[in-house]
């Protein structure tokens, strides 16, 4: 019995050693989820299945960075009465390195439109006089934004 337990043991050590067939990434990306659904409850921002933030109505989650692989990015609400979070929307997304993806919900909190802002990633160095700065203006039953 103890020989039958020690060649599996040493099965099971030699499947562990072997090559990954995982990718390697090659870079990071930052990822980020506004909430432009006007009077809708906080929505769950999920990379896969892990929730990233939770994001109340004209907020964003703050940027995030993660490997350059493809993932899908999820939307989910917990609706009073219902017992589960439910998901609202969905979108597969390929990070790349050195890229900003902003995640912007709009419309109908149960038919929401996912739109995509991508951008190059913004870097400083610590001597920097200089800042980016981004507007957005997502909700339509607002009206209009002057910016000066």
């Amino acid at each position: 019995m103890r020989r039958l337990v020690l060649i599996l043991a040493l099965f099971a050590l030699q499947a562990c050693t072997g090559e990954s067939n995982l990718p390697n990434p090659t870079g990071k990306g930052t990822i980020r989820a506004i909430n432009g659904i006007e009077g809708s409850p906080n929505i769950a921002f999920l990379i896969e299945e892990r929730q990233v933030e939770s994001v109340p109505f004209k907020s964003a989650t703050a940027a995030q960075r993660f490997d350059d692989f493809e993932y899908n990015f999820n939307f989910q609400v917990v609706v009073l009465g219902e017992a589960e979070a439910r998901r609202v929307a969905t979108i597969t997304q390929k990070i790349d390195p050195d890229r900003d993806y902003t995640f912007v919900l709009t419309g109908n909190l149960f038919a929401p439109t996912v739109t995509v802002w991508e951008a190059d990633e913004r870097s400083f160095d610590d001597a920097a006089t200089v800042f980016d700065v981004r507007f957005a203006h997502v909700a339509e039953s607002l009206g209009t934004v002057d910016v000066y």
